[in-house]
């Protein structure tokens, strides 16, 4: 629909006159007699969209129509709906184009300021790292953080950590809870986490850390969760550090048997990597 579609093809013009000859008090009185919300249906109208832009250096330009119209529609000449709109990302265009009215998040143009700017930080950042929002810990993550969530991307974004990490959830949720409502944060480095990634429980080594996200009214927003796997890296520390142990163990030892059960004593001491080993003579 267009402006006189709304307003009617008189009203409008008396309404737009009207404001810019209006007082405070007198703009204030039409907020509170006036659907407002009508003004939404606009904002496809070129027309309209002028008079908001003549307008929007008013100094009554709020009062009139608000900070919602201000930050969904009006940046110079710009058109700037979300914070994040301009990260180019794979998550960028899945959060973008995500219904997260079916979420327990609801839709994009009613989350708070403190949700739009820790998504925007998130995806800004060239480091692997997640958000989780609300009493629910609604989950989500930047393009780094893929790697991580192996097959519960894209198809646990959005969903409560509960469900996305329900092998791990008895262990995080006591430290996210002691985070969200009494502000602790913490890091933890090398961590052991046993995650079902690719079909099956992986032993997963990690350095992550939390801290709270606070809403504008100072009340528990969400908690911000920067990870990083160290797998791999932990793995060949281990394995060298056996190789160095068993070469040191066996390096003073003549027989072949000596040798055998000098391997075998060491090779116990790494259940982790080798749970079962036989030794052959040739």
């Amino acid at each position: 629909p267009n402006v006189m579609q709304c307003w009617g093809q008189e009203k409008w013009p008396r309404m737009y006159s009207a404001f810019r000859q209006a007082s405070h008090n007198e703009l204030q009185q039409f907020l509170t007699d006036s659907d407002v919300p009508k003004l939404r249906a606009l904002t496809n109208d070129p027309s309209f969209l002028n008079d908001l832009q003549n307008l929007q250096n008013d100094e009554r330009f709020d009062l009139f129509f608000g900070e919602y119209f201000r930050k969904k529609y009006l940046s110079g000449k710009e058109k700037v709906v979300y914070p994040f709109e301009r990260h180019p990302g794979m998550m960028a265009r899945l959060i973008r184009d995500k219904d997260w009215a079916s979420t327990a998040l609801g839709p994009i143009d009613r989350w708070p300021q403190a949700l739009l700017t820790a998504v925007d930080t998130i995806l800004a950042t060239p480091f692997p790292m997640a958000l989780y929002w609300g009493p629910d810990y609604q989950l989500l993550w930047n393009d780094e953080y893929i790697n991580i969530a192996s097959e519960k991307h894209p198809v646990h974004l959005g969903a409560s950590g509960s469900i996305c990490w329900k092998e791990l959830w008895p262990d995080i949720e006591p430290i996210f809870k002691k985070c969200r409502y009494e502000g602790t944060c913490g890091i933890y480095h090398n961590d052991l986490l046993v995650m079902t990634r690719n079909g099956y429980n992986e032993e997963c080594y990690f350095t992550w850390a939390y801290g709270r996200v606070m809403l504008e009214d100072d009340t528990p927003g969400g908690i911000i969760n920067p990870a990083v796997e160290n797998t791999k890296m932990v793995f060949a520390e281990r394995r060298m550090l056996l190789l160095r142990s068993v070469s040191a163990y066996v390096s003073h030892l003549l027989t072949l048997p000596q040798i055998c059960r000098a391997v075998a004593d060491k090779l116990k001491m790494n259940l982790a990597d080798i749970p079962f080993a036989m030794i052959y003579l040739a």
